[in-house]
């Protein structure tokens, strides 16, 4: 039975637990090291986690903006990392809230979460623990739109929306900011008027605080060759614009992130 340790900061455990006992379920609890069950009242710490270290199969690091600033966590990772390239580990990158992944583990092949869902994710690290050859398709989830940024966060960003194949005619979008309610001024540059809904807060465990910004124009649309750019002001005390995704309403209240590159 393959030995599978879990890297992750405490405070992303409401998403690394659903995986861990899915795997303990499959490969049993002895198998999946998990700080919850794997160090027990008395024990030390950090001998169970070297004990954890040693020798597992597979190593998933779950990263996260958390588990990047948490010295245990990037201690467990380099080490395994290390162990990786020797070959006596699979070392396997979750990326779980959206952050960018550090350099060095960026030629590793790393699981989705972030797009793809928790269950995806499970069905994905059981299949690659049980070997079996993966084709994943990368044509079904299309996008017709995708987004670039430009700017400096600290005075004004743009948010440029491109249509590559098809004419996207409900141009309405929402902007999730790590901001204050109403720090972040919004607009649609070359629109006559735009439509904006009330700025709503948000707290989702594991990701953090954000804001939800949703505006669209009064008419117009967005074709290939014609995109449509949307800018972000910091306003009153806040220093920066904090963008954490875009998101595209593709049927009535109902948004879905697009791909994009922000820091272009």
């Amino acid at each position: 039975m393959p030995t599978i340790f879990l890297s992750h900061n405490y405070q992303d455990k409401p998403v690394v637990e659903p995986v861990a006992v899915e795997l303990m379920k499959i490969f049993g609890q002895d198998s999946v090291f998990y700080d919850d069950w794997s160090i027990q009242p008395g024990d030390s710490i950090i001998g169970k986690m070297n004990d954890g270290l040693t020798s597992p199969d597979f190593f998933l690091f779950f990263i996260t903006e958390n588990s990047l600033k948490s010295g245990m966590v990037n201690l467990e990772w380099q080490s395994a990392l290390y162990q990786a390239a020797k070959g006596n580990v699979t070392f396997i990158p979750v990326r779980v809230d959206g952050v960018a992944l550090p350099a060095i583990v960026m030629h590793k092949a790393y699981v989705d979460m972030h797009r793809n869902g928790i269950e995806a994710t499970i069905q994905q690290i059981k299949d690659r623990i049980e070997g079996k050859a993966e084709f994943t398709p990368k044509h079904t989830a299309f996008s017709n739109l995708t987004y670039t940024v430009t700017g400096d966060p600290e005075t004004e960003l743009k948010i440029t929306v491109k249509a590559s194949l098809l004419q996207e005619s409900n141009p309405k979008f929402m902007f999730l900011v790590r901001n204050g309610l109403d720090e972040v001024f919004a607009w649609i540059e070359g629109a006559p008027g735009i439509q904006a809904l009330p700025q709503q807060s948000h707290e989702i465990g594991g990701v953090g605080k954000f804001v939800r910004i949703v505006i669209h124009p009064l008419s117009g649309n967005i074709r290939p060759n014609f995109p449509m750019t949307f800018t972000l002001k910091p306003q009153y005390s806040c220093k920066a614009v904090e963008l954490i995704e875009v998101l595209h309403e593709t049927k009535a209240n109902w948004f879905e992130p697009i791909p994009g590159v922000i820091g272009i």
